[in-house]
């Protein structure tokens, strides 16, 4: 290395050729600092953007399962509701051949309480008849009388079969019924289930699009950011190799 004396190195650091040298070394390294400084906070933002975008995925992902499950639901609702509507069709039917069951039982009913009624209307009119005409004991041993009785007896009991039988068909009606009130309850909670399952399906499933939407927009940054690095990069080389 060449030695200078002191007060060479005074005329040369005094000289303008030295001066203009120290002065576009000053800008040189205060422009690689400030390049420096633009990297670094370039990084940061990186780094950001790339958190960000991998957090609106998941936020994406999840809420993208919430709605499946949400859709998932609705389409077991859905099918809940068309089988208990199928259940409902037969309940019905069931319950409409028990109506014309109980109806014809009633009818039978009273068509022999109506006789029985009949008969002892005539039994009493001949008892009636014949006590004024001959005497209670006359009434007591007439045989037109006693066989009125009998058939009467004997309708009394045919009368408690079907009056048996039609309580009987009422019972089996009123509960079927009962079963398709139920079936109808059944259905409607279901078929609300299937709507407020699609609806909560549907509000996530687009909430779930907009993260989506999120995410790919803060690629962009990110691709924008890496893309500004490489060139500050390439700027950062430059200027150390101008100052070098």
């Amino acid at each position: 290395m060449k030695s200078y004396r002191v007060h060479s190195l005074r005329e040369l650091v005094s000289s303008s050729d030295f001066l203009t040298w120290h002065k576009k070394h000053s800008e040189m390294s205060e422009s690689l600092r400030q390049l420096e400084d633009k990297r670094e906070v370039l990084e940061l933002d990186l780094n950001i953007a790339k958190y960000r975008a991998e957090s609106f995925q998941n936020f994406a992902d999840e809420t993208l399962f919430k709605a499946g499950d949400f859709e998932d639901q609705s389409a077991r609702s859905e099918a809940q509701y068309a089988e208990i509507e199928n259940d409902s069709f037969q309940l019905l039917s069931d319950f409409e051949d028990k109506s014309r069951d109980e109806e014809q039982a009633r009818i039978e009913l009273h068509g022999i309480e109506k006789v029985l009624e009949d008969r002892r209307q005539d039994a009493s009119e001949r008892r009636a008849t014949l006590e004024a005409q001959s005497g209670r004991e006359s009434a007591q041993s007439d045989s037109k009388l006693k066989e009125l009785g009998d058939e009467i007896a004997s309708l009394g009991k045919q009368a408690d079969v079907l009056r048996a039988k039609f309580d009987e068909q009422t019972k089996m009606r009123e509960a079927l019924w009962s079963q398709v009130e139920d079936t109808w309850s059944n259905a409607f909670r279901a078929n609300m289930a299937r709507s407020e399952f699609s609806y909560q399906g549907r509000r996530i499933h687009s909430k779930a699009e907009s993260y989506f939407g999120k995410a790919d927009e803060v690629r962009k940054e990110v691709a924008e950011l890496s893309d500004e690095i490489s060139k500050t990069d390439e700027r950062l080389s430059s200027a150390k190799a101008d100052r070098a």
